[in-house]
């Protein structure tokens, strides 16, 4: 307990006494004000010089670790949840980009689930990061409140893109991940990628696998 309030507060200094922060410039200035109110009111009071100095350094020393305690704990919390600013980009808006280049995700096309068994494969072998929401047993308001979350390599060992969604939806949310072939666990929904690596992956192995399919169905004879 100790040593955590010991970091905790060590935190918080770090947070007050880092030059050119507006955390520590608003602290400084609430610690100052709260402190010069506190002498203040001790004089109104007609107390001694000494007392006055007293009790506004007493103040002074209490704000100062109560706000390094409030700026410490603030900072470990961050640690743990830390705010994800990935660059993303959603998977209906790297499907639009895959037609700006040519893929055919009509109905029927073969090029639909080449795409989405590939992109998965992307995610496989850690290509692409993906983000999604848990498909859990709750309405649709309570999924889509919920955070996306990375979703974890391995779990493209058993899952894919499913491609009817992919081409029939018009909204991202029901985008997902499922089983194939038993479709028993549930995977993700509203399906995100980092947006550099798609959109490099677009350009490079996707683009390859297209015309390596273009080119085998001009020389299928059937």
């Amino acid at each position: 307990m100790a040593k955590q309030r010991s970091s905790t507060l060590s935190s918080g200094w770090k947070a007050i006494s880092t030059i050119d922060s507006s955390v520590s410039l608003i602290s400084w200035v609430g610690i100052t004000l709260i402190t010069f109110i506190a002498a203040m009111v001790a004089d109104m009071e007609h107390a001694s010089k000494s007392t006055v100095v007293i009790i506004g350094l007493t103040v002074f020393i209490l704000t100062t670790l109560v706000v390094m305690t409030m700026l410490g704990r603030r900072k470990v919390v961050e640690e743990k949840n830390p705010i994800d600013t990935t660059p993303k980009i959603s998977l209906l808006q790297l499907r639009s980009e895959a037609l700006q280049r040519g893929w055919n995700f009509s109905r029927g096309s073969e090029q639909s689930l080449e795409f989405t068994l590939i992109i998965s494969q992307a995610g496989l072998d850690c290509q692409i990061e993906f983000w999604g929401r848990k498909d859990i047993d709750a309405a649709e308001e309570v999924i889509r409140s919920n955070p996306l979350q990375p979703v974890p390599g391995g779990h493209w060992l058993e899952f894919a893109v499913e491609p009817v969604r992919f081409v029939t939806s018009t909204d991202n949310f029901f985008t997902r991940s499922y089983e194939f072939p038993s479709l028993e666990k549930r995977g993700y929904l509203d399906l995100h990628l980092n947006r550099e690596q798609a959109l490099k992956w677009l350009d490079t192995t996707a683009e390859i696998s297209r015309k390596a399919n273009l080119k085998e169905e001009q020389t299928d004879p059937s």
